[in-house]
């Protein structure tokens, strides 16, 4: 059966605007924008939630914002410094299935945090990567970065196998870095670009299994964030698994800062699973 993954809606009433992911898949809905009473706004979300039957509601805050979203239930998770243009976000969620605020795992990935913050780094030589071709994706490589990204990752919130889909957002707003062997990719990186709030999300993050471990992942995030910075964006950010040790230090190893945890918060490698919120801002 064809996954069902993330549709924009929006909802006008009584003078009050949202614009919301309904994340089927990930049983979540992610509000993106509003105008209005955030009151309303809240209460809106819940009913939109209670319909869908949406097991988690996720909100960036601004800091007028907060005491709101904490009065009507939302537990704050966790922040990304400079999200709106400079201003911090601050990561609320609204558990409507109250199960999926635990997670067994947490003790686990807790050490997982912990050794990734103590963990002293150090610089990988070029060297490292002369057997490669490392460089910024061709939207004409959609067919072979989707086949890529399908083949390792069992399960992924967004239709990235998907071809179709890989060359739109490659036109719109992504830009991926890809490393090849022998013409192949055996790694892919991209940034989720947003012009108007100048921040990216450093996302799809994988290494075939024959290649892990030589440092190709935080190779390609750094050459993200060389792009970025010449193109004037202010802050970078990742969700990464918070049970998947190589991702956070690689995150961790190009400079970006623990920004805190969003429970069970989507669907990933086949489970729904903890994201770990890192940060970087460039000014």
């Amino acid at each position: 059966m064809d996954r069902q993954y993330s549709v924009k809606k929006e909802f006008t009433s009584a003078g009050h605007h949202l614009e919301y992911l309904s994340d089927s898949y990930s049983q979540r809905i992610i509000l993106l924008d509003r105008v209005g009473n955030t009151d309303l706004i809240i209460q809106q979300l819940k009913n939109i939630s209670s319909k869908e039957k949406a097991g988690k509601i996720i909100a960036y805050a601004r800091e007028p914002e907060k005491s709101s979203f904490e009065e009507h239930g939302f537990v704050q998770e966790g922040i990304i410094k400079g999200y709106f243009r400079g201003e911090n976000a601050f990561c609320y969620s609204y558990f409507s299935d109250l199960q999926r605020r635990y997670n067994s795992r947490i003790v686990e990935e807790d050490k997982i945090i912990e050794n990734t913050l103590s963990a002293v780094y150090k610089e990988t030589p070029l060297s490292e990567f002369k057997n490669y071709v490392i460089r910024t994706a061709l939207t004409s490589e959609a067919k072979a970065l989707a086949q890529f990204l399908g083949d390792n990752f069992t399960s992924y919130p967004t239709p990235v196998h998907d071809p179709v889909y890989i060359k739109e957002i490659m036109r719109e707003q992504a830009l991926f870095k890809i490393a090849l062997h022998h013409d192949e990719i055996i790694c892919a990186a991209s940034a989720d670009r947003k012009t108007d709030l100048l921040n990216a999300e450093i996302t799809d993050c994988v290494t075939h299994p024959d290649f892990r471990g030589k440092g190709l992942t935080g190779h390609l995030i750094h050459l993200l964030e060389q792009d970025l910075i010449a193109s004037g964006y202010i802050t970078l950010y990742s969700l990464a698994r918070a049970i998947s040790p190589p991702i956070n230090r690689a995150l961790r190893k190009n400079g970006f800062e623990y920004g805190g945890r969003l429970i069970n918060n989507c669907c990933i490698m086949g489970n729904i699973e903890d994201m770990n919120i890192w940060v970087k801002t460039t000014h």
